[in-house]
């Protein structure tokens, strides 16, 4: 059975059910949440609050994917969800067919591209780009990762993105609201709203679309505007948030 066989009867069990499906982080040495109906294993830190630093788990810390290769065995063999792999398409040390390879044999049911650089803007991105390490790059990454049979969620913030990763044929979307947005959630929530309940009526009705959480109340005003969504993935920790 292909390893994204999975993840891809979760979700279309949920959506049968009209069940909202929750996803989360999972950093090196946590225990795997009890709430959560799927994970992405990914390299970052959490703030003093608990939630995650998305914009950190970009800087070049350490090796980010040979973290996530080595540090998640456990959680790989005793977690009761399905385990994605965050991965970092610009790294260069490793060629993207051997990744995905080893990402595979590890026992991953799929890939995100996390740390993404839609999360960047201005020179920066536009130097990156520049250099061809870029969003482009993670498009590629998980076209591979899709051929591997692995299941293939990909992070996104315009809808520019969700052409380029929808173009590849990604199995599901995650619609990230911005960095501005976890500063003023409640400032920003309606051009969120504006831009996923737009970027729904693009796709089909039966395509897995996730959105970010952060408060009980935003759940309910996304889940409200758009009954087919899929599901969550928490922009904070669900404990902090209340989402489950």
């Amino acid at each position: 059975m292909l390893p994204k066989k999975e993840v891809q009867t979760l979700v279309q069990a949920a959506k049968a059910e009209r069940r909202t499906l929750f996803g989360s982080p999972l950093l090196p040495g946590e225990i795997c949440p009890s709430s959560v109906d799927w994970l992405v294993a990914c390299y970052g830190s959490r703030d003093n609050s608990g939630n995650f630093d998305w914009l950190s788990s970009y800087l070049p810390y350490a090796d980010a994917n040979g973290i996530v290769l080595k540090a998640f065995d456990d959680a790989l063999t005793s977690c009761p969800v399905p385990i994605l792999a965050g991965i970092c398409a610009a790294d260069p040390f490793r060629e993207h067919g051997q990744l995905i390879e080893s990402i595979k044999n590890k026992g991953f049911k799929g890939v995100c591209n996390l740390p993404s650089m839609a999360l960047m803007d201005g020179s920066l991105r536009t130097i990156v780009e520049e250099q061809g390490l870029g969003f482009e790059r993670e498009a590629q990454l998980m076209a591979i990762a899709r051929d591997k049979g692995l299941y293939t969620l990909a992070l996104v913030a315009s809808p520019q993105e969700a052409d380029i990763m929808l173009a590849v044929g990604v199995d599901a979307l995650l619609l990230h609201p911005g960095i501005a947005f976890e500063e003023s959630p409640t400032l920003q929530i309606d051009n969120y709203l504006v831009e996923i309940v737009s970027l729904s009526n693009r796709i089909s009705s039966d395509y897995p679309l996730f959105a970010c959480s952060v408060a009980p109340r935003h759940l309910e005003r996304l889940a409200h505007s758009l009954p087919n969504l899929s599901g969550f993935y928490a922009i904070r920790s669900l404990e902090n948030a209340g989402a489950v």
